[in-house]
Formats: structure tokens, sequence, C-alpha cells
């Protein structure tokens, strides 16, 4: 029997011992999600993309894939007999308008406000903790997460660089990072109110985006815990929950970044 299960409509941790627990990012729920829409107006910025793959219309992505998409979850013991667990939760602009487009109440001169506030930037979400013998988190603080954290991507141009969190936003982007703090909270509880937003400049100087939803890129997390021990995940682009599924010739759907087929060798189209 787990000693306890933390469940909300975001995340579910079941907590079988000190070593071994499992938690879910899963998908919003229909009242995080209005949540959401009255407090935050998110806007989806339109690209162009080097795929021919059909895109979804943003209203019909599947929530819970495109979730799963955009963070990882890191976890595992420590040599103390202690638990950890790290998320990390990249919010690109096409998450929010998913969110969005599914509630029509929302004016679109709201979304349109939110692109001009969220142009030429992205924002990633950190939360990262330690579990005791007894099952309680130890959330770490934002200057701990962010004294040794590292962020490495492979822009849309190819090139592998390294992004920094910004200093100094405008005052409208601190709004809106300030009401998604407590709207996270709301969702996850606890981990939720310890989630820290870092925000990245996301303009290259032609102004494209150095990361792109729809283009191939990659995003390198790096979270060190408080032993020196690193944590490395990856968050692939482009984002597969954002496009209409090829098909293998065995009917299985393909993943976007497949070029063939795992299940037969065929060629898949563009």
């Amino acid at each position: 029997m787990p000693l306890w299960l933390i469940y909300d409509s975001s995340l579910t941790c079941l907590v079988l011992n000190s070593r071994h627990f499992r938690c879910f990012l899963i998908g919003q729920s229909d009242v995080t999600m209005k949540r959401i829409i009255s407090s935050l107006l998110f806007v989806c910025l339109v690209t162009t993309s080097v795929f021919a793959a059909e895109r979804k219309p943003l209203k019909d992505v599947d929530l819970t894939s495109l979730s799963q998409d955009i963070q990882t979850i890191h976890q595992g013991p420590l040599e103390d007999g202690t638990n950890f667990v790290a998320i990390a939760l990249w919010l690109p602009q096409e998450y929010w308008q998913a969110v969005m487009d599914k509630n029509a109440a929302l004016p679109a001169a709201n979304k349109a406000k939110l692109l001009e506030t969220m142009e030429g930037v992205t924002m990633l979400a950190l939360v990262q903790g330690d579990v005791t013998p007894l099952g309680r988190f130890d959330f770490y603080q934002r200057d701990e997460i962010e004294k040794k954290l590292e962020i490495s991507v492979i822009a849309t141009d190819g090139k592998r660089r390294n992004l920094e969190p910004m200093k100094e936003i405008s005052g409208e982007l601190q709004q809106v990072v300030a009401v998604f703090k407590p709207i996270m909270a709301a969702a996850m509880g606890n981990m939720g109110r310890s989630m820290e937003i870092f925000v990245f400049d996301n303009k290259n100087e032609d102004g494209s985006k150095i990361l792109d939803s729809y283009q191939p890129g990659q995003i390198d997390i790096r979270m060190v815990r408080r032993d020196g021990s690193e944590m490395d995940s990856t968050i692939e682009l482009p984002l597969n929950a954002l496009y209409i599924p090829r098909k293998c010739p065995n009917g299985k759907d393909a993943h976007i970044s497949w070029k063939l087929c795992p299940w037969t060798g065929a060629p898949l189209e563009d």
C-alpha cells in the first residue's frame, strides 16, 4: 500500500516508501483550464515550419499529449536514503493557445495583448525537491535552483548555444509571471507553489525564434542537487502533439521526428 497519494488535475505522485515513488504530469482539467483562461491570456505566434506534415488546429490538440511533450520528470534515491524529484516544464505559447482555443469565451483582443507581451521570450517552469524518509518534500528555493542551473539548446538554426535567464523583464511580463505562480499552486499544491518561473530571450538578431515548437531543436536542462549530483533532462522539438500523426504501413502512428517506420523500415512521407 502507498504511504500517500498526491493527486490533482496536473500531477499525481504515488509514494510507496522513501525510495520508491512516481510522479506523472497530465493535462489540465476543465476547472483548472477555466482558471487559467480567466487569469492568463496567452497567444500563439504563427510560424513557418520546415515540415510538410500537417499541423493540428490548436483547438484540437490533446492537452495530455502536449503536456508530456513539454515536460520532463527526474527522480530517484540519494545515498542518505532520501529521494528527490525535479520537474521541468517548457511553456511555449502553443500550449496556452491550445488551452485557450478550447474556450470560445476568451476575447480575441485579450489574446492579441498577450501576443505583444510574450513576443520574443519563452518560459521554463522548474521545481526541485528532496523527499525525506517520512515522505515530506523539501523544496529548493529559486536562488538554489538558479545557482547551478544550466540550459543548453539546439536552436532552429541547428547551432548549440547556452541560454541564461533574463535578469530584468518588462512590467507587463512580470504581471504574467506573478499571476501564473498561484495558478500552478492551485493546480499542483505545494509542488506548484514551489515552482519557479524563468524567462529567456527567444529572439535572434534577425527577429526569428531561437526555439520554435514546430521546428527541429532540443532543450537540455541540468539541475544540480545539494549533494552535487547532476540531473540531466531533454525536451525534443518539434512537439509531436501539434501534428496530425502520419501512419506507418502497419497503421500505427509515426512520431513527427521519424524518417523511417521503426516497425517496417519503410520511409515516411514528409
